[in-house]
């Protein structure tokens, strides 16, 4: 069946999935399910609750929350009545979601008891997220619902990073259809699938991958009301997970746990030995080395989606050397999101794949990644001078920079504004030696930000997150020593909080690491000669 419209996978997967389990929701108190003929019947009444709250056709409707099933049907609620879906992030600053609220004049918000106590937005009346499912009961499944078209706006994407005047990233029903039309090109989603929900759905690539793509081939998908370690870990293990999208920072953040669990017990050598030895076997032999992760995980873990950041490729292989598979791509907000992806049988590690038939790619002579197509947003919300600043000959300007391999493979290189340049006309990407440091094992991030521009002395900075200090030293003295020349450390300061500042998908805000670098305490010198 072709997807033309969100709401057309609603219906067809409400018809064709119907017994198929769609959602699950475990809380401390128990747990709900829901079937794909539940997802669709409480959609409906919740269309049915907005429209008699006068809801209409073009209509902004925020949601505001967090990830659970109720989400889901605010969302596609909605989208039924040809509404226009604002999701907010439950993270974000109170200014921000005031700028959005002007910006956008939303007819409703729905929002959880949570975010309505925080008396933030005072204009729009309010529906309880919570209490949804339980407000809509009492209406009949809507009816004579508007025909919704490929060109409808279906969401306002509105990033929590954004300094000064929001953009509204306004992505149509076609736009997001045909990023979910390619996804058979990536992987073939099947019924036993059960992903499980971690990033905001309030963030496009929770918002299609985590909830959307399942959707297509009648897979489930489990919300919990916590991101605490220990209850994720327990809910893999009682709901069988299979999969997961998640951030490369997630990734890392898994890993390490279950490295500071192989320390606890002294078996760094034996975990060295077996990664070893695993990446030379056959990949379906990986995992009976690391039965003890596998029952971690559930038992039945297949593969991460990973995205939104670069994926270092060291971290990547480690999960494939235990057997489970990482499919990482490579996409942004503009093309609702994905622009290129490895498939699940396919996995280069350090591409990010080959271009999905939803968009067309085109590397500039200055290496920036371009890009237009049935998936490419037409515009920034009632902005439409930023709009036209943002394409050229009818190519969206990315702000990425990239290569394309003669086999047809692509890489990611680095955000076009944290490219330092040196006095010498030599390039350094920063996310190169960011992520040389953090193979050194000694920091748990880096950001690195060129120093000196005013007085013509552009140096490589780095900015050192760690857990010890006093090894700061020694990270930046393994780095340069397999450094080019021209990509070496100048200079150094460690970070004065445990972590750096962050996005709901865990990216660090490069601009605040950058704004406090003046705060923190004169940096420490280092040569940049390898030792």
């Amino acid at each position: 069946m072709a997807i033309n419209t969100i709401t057309d996978l609603l219906r067809h997967a409400g018809r064709e999935f119907a017994s198929n389990r769609c959602m699950t929701y475990r809380t401390e108190g128990g747990r709900a399910d829901y079937s794909y003929a539940d997802v669709l019947d409480r959609s409906l009444r919740v269309a049915a609750l907005l429209r008699a709250r006068g809801v209409q056709r073009g209509d902004r409707v925020v949601i505001w929350g967090p990830n659970r099933p109720d989400w889901g049907f605010a969302y596609f609620g909605t989208l039924l009545l040809g509404a226009i879906a604002v999701p907010f992030d439950v993270r974000a600053h109170e200014s921000f979601l005031e700028r959005i609220e002007e910006h956008t004049e939303p007819r409703l918000t729905i929002a959880s008891q949570a975010q309505q106590d925080s008396a933030v937005l005072k204009h729009p009346p309010y529906v309880t997220l919570d209490t949804l499912a339980a407000d809509s009961a009492g209406f009949a499944p809507a009816t004579d619902l508007p025909d919704i078209a490929a060109s409808d706006i279906a969401v306002l994407m509105y990033t929590s990073g954004t300094t000064g005047d929001p953009k509204g990233v306004i992505l149509t029903h076609g736009n997001i259809a045909s990023n979910l039309q390619a996804v058979p090109e990536i992987i073939t989603i099947l019924p036993y699938y059960r992903f499980l929900s971690l990033l905001p759905l309030s963030h496009i690539f929770e918002q299609v991958i985590g909830l959307l793509v399942p959707m297509i081939g009648g897979a489930s998908i489990v919300y919990i009301d916590t991101l605490k370690p220990q209850v994720i870990f327990e809910t893999m293990e009682a709901e069988g997970n299979t999969c997961m999208a998640l951030v490369p920072q997630l990734l890392q953040l898994f890993m390490s746990g279950i490295e500071r669990e192989v320390r606890r017990q002294g078996k760094e050598r034996a975990w060295s030995i077996l990664h070893t030895v695993a990446r030379r076997l056959p990949f379906d032999f990986r995992k009976r080395l690391f039965p003890a992760i596998h029952r971690r995980l559930g038992g039945k873990f297949e593969f991460f989606a990973s995205g939104g950041a670069y994926l270092p490729t060291a971290l990547a292989q480690r999960w494939e050397n235990m057997g489970i598979k990482v499919v990482q791509g490579y996409g942004l907000t503009e093309a609702s999101p994905i622009v290129t992806a490895n498939s699940l049988e396919r996995r280069i590690l350090d591409s990010i794949g080959r271009i999905c038939s939803s968009v067309e790619v085109r590397i500039a002579d200055d290496s920036e990644i371009l890009i237009k197509g049935p998936s490419v947003f037409q515009g920034y919300w009632r902005d439409p001078a930023t709009t036209a600043e943002a394409f050229e000959d009818g190519w969206y300007h990315t702000g990425d920079l990239g290569r394309r391999s003669d086999s047809g493979d692509y890489y990611f290189t680095g955000r076009k504004k944290n490219l330092i340049v040196l006095a010498s006309g030599l390039n350094v990407h920063a996310e190169d030696v960011e992520q040389v440091l953090r193979e050194t094992g000694l920091v748990t991030d880096a950001v690195v930000v060129a120093r000196g521009e005013r007085e013509g002395h552009t140096e490589v900075f780095a900015v050192l997150a760690m857990e010890d200090p006093t090894r700061a030293g020694d990270a930046v003295r393994d780095a340069n020593h397999h450094l080019a020349q021209h990509q070496r450390i100048s200079g150094h300061v460690v970070w004065p909080d445990a972590d750096f500042p962050r996005t709901h998908t865990l990216k660090v805000r490069r601009p605040e690491v950058e704004r406090r670098l003046a705060e923190i305490a004169p940096p420490v010198r280092a040569g940049t000669q390898a030792t």
